[in-house]
């Protein structure tokens, strides 16, 4: 029979949380975005592929978030026990859950891929570009087995949702989505690692190496975030799946609403720069070398490649014995006005 699908109040505490908590997220990853581009807009900087990632990963986004909120609105009981809910109640969560489970895998796929082309666009030795791309195929080969997955466990596919069809049969779905968790994490850790070495041989102050450690970083959340899935998952309960899948739901739309955030908070340098709080920075920065602001603003330039991040430096010595200032700048000159 035909379900029928109707506004519901959000009568389950967990399906308030995952309501108020995916508007919130949706309205962080949409400002992100936002400022992205007017970080482009301000350096006079055209789009690039990494820019397309994004862009068309917080489109895919949307449509993650409109499902994650039609599970907490309309009859899909999500937050209630299954043995309280009627028959028809089950069947609509899992019409949303399997093409919740593809656009998981294909927006996860594009944030890694928009990462993995930003840092092509600005660390360019070969050695890096090769283990770059061979990340990338990692994340193609992941994307493509997450997006499948879902498709092709349960045969027919309208088994997934109807379990009262004669000979449809599925394979484990737990420990599937467990698999796709834990190859999530372990791309997320290669992707957190590649520029690290990069990062740590720039020839800058501590003060900016933590900086930029600091903004990189920010992809730990993610890792974190994917653990408290595989997490929830191991301890999914599909004959109870309207209460136990809730948390795993959430963490599956937080992982990429941050991830997108995490994309592209080291774009944000020349938006820092001229603000107050960045004009701020770039004053201290003058005795300090703490120039905060600055620290990304070549790197949001896609005419600003370094063939080699151990950048030459002529030490030149006057009579007071002190090296000219335009020297010193040569060793700093990716991160400052120049």
């Amino acid at each position: 029979m035909e379900e029928n699908f109707h506004v519901t109040e959000l009568s389950s505490y967990r399906a308030r949380v995952v309501f108020i908590v995916t508007i919130l997220f949706l309205v962080t990853s949409t400002a992100s975005i936002i400022l992205r581009l007017m970080a482009k807009r301000v350096n006079k900087a055209n789009l690039t592929a990494d820019d397309y990632a994004i862009l068309v990963a917080q489109v895919v986004n949307y449509g993650h978030a409109a499902l994650v909120m039609l599970e907490a609105l309309f009859s899909a009981n999500i937050g209630h026990h299954a043995d309280t809910i009627p028959s028809s109640g089950p069947p609509t969560f899992f019409k949303l859950l399997l093409p919740l489970q593809i656009i998981y895998g294909l927006i996860l796929g594009l944030i890694k891929l928009s990462i993995c082309l930003f840092y092509n666009r600005i660390f360019f030795t070969k050695r890096f570009r090769v283990a770059s791309w061979a990340v990338i195929d990692l994340i193609a080969a992941w994307t493509i087995g997450s997006v499948l997955a879902p498709i092709l466990i349960c045969r027919p596919i309208a088994y997934n949702w109807d379990r009262k069809i004669k000979d449809g049969k599925c394979s484990n779905q737990t420990t599937s989505f467990i698999t796709i968790g834990v190859f999530d994490l372990l791309i997320d850790i290669a992707v957190f690692a590649l520029p690290l070495q990069m990062i740590w041989n720039l020839q800058v102050s501590t003060g900016k190496k933590a900086a930029l450690f600091s903004i990189f970083g920010l992809g730990i959340s993610t890792m974190i975030l994917s653990i408290l899935r595989i997490q929830a998952l191991v301890t999914l309960d599909l004959s109870d799946v309207t209460y136990t899948a809730t948390f795993p739901l959430l963490y599956a739309f937080l992982e990429p609403a941050i991830g997108i955030t995490v994309a592209c908070a080291p774009l944000f340098g020349p938006l820092v720069k001229t603000s107050r709080f960045g004009r701020f920075f770039s004053q201290s920065g003058k005795t300090h070398e703490y120039n905060l602001s600055s620290n990304f603003e070549r790197m949001t330039e896609h005419d600003h490649e370094l063939n080699d991040f151990r950048p030459q430096v002529t030490t030149m010595i006057t009579t007071e014995g002190k090296k000219p200032p335009h020297v010193l700048k040569r060793s700093t000159a990716f991160f400052d006005d120049g």
